[in-house]
């Protein structure tokens, strides 16, 4: 969706937010180039995949960018409960609380130093 998206509106680059722990085959610069010529074929329009924080890990983009809105991305691969709205306006996603992806999330905030201000269904323990 998001390489249709660039090829209707001139853009010729996706950034994705992988980061250096993650292990999988789909998160390497060989990967990353083969996904760009797939779709730059596919769409006839060139596309360019690129992962600025590859080098990172996660406390240490959470600590370099605290200022962010870092509470309104979603890392959540559990059961999403989904987001909602405050009398004071949008509050992010609520994320389970109990998946791997919320106790790393939870465990980066913590050695980063930085107020986890996520909203967990279930504090992670």
């Amino acid at each position: 969706v998001a390489g249709v998206w660039c090829a209707l509106h001139e853009v010729h680059r996706i950034a994705l937010g992988s980061l250096m722990q993650n292990p999988y085959p789909d998160a390497t610069p060989e990967f990353f180039g083969d996904y760009g010529r797939l779709l730059s074929g596919a769409l006839s329009h060139s596309i360019e995949i690129v992962a600025p924080y590859r080098g990172m890990e996660k406390s240490e983009l959470i600590h370099k960018h605290r200022e962010l809105p870092l509470h309104l991305t979603l890392t959540c691969i559990g059961q999403k409960v989904g987001s909602s709205l405050d009398e004071g306006g949008f509050r992010g996603p609520l994320h389970c609380g109990a998946c791997v992806k919320c106790h790393e999330r939870h465990e980066a905030f913590v050695e980063a130093g930085v107020p986890d201000r996520t909203r967990y269904a279930i504090t992670p323990a």
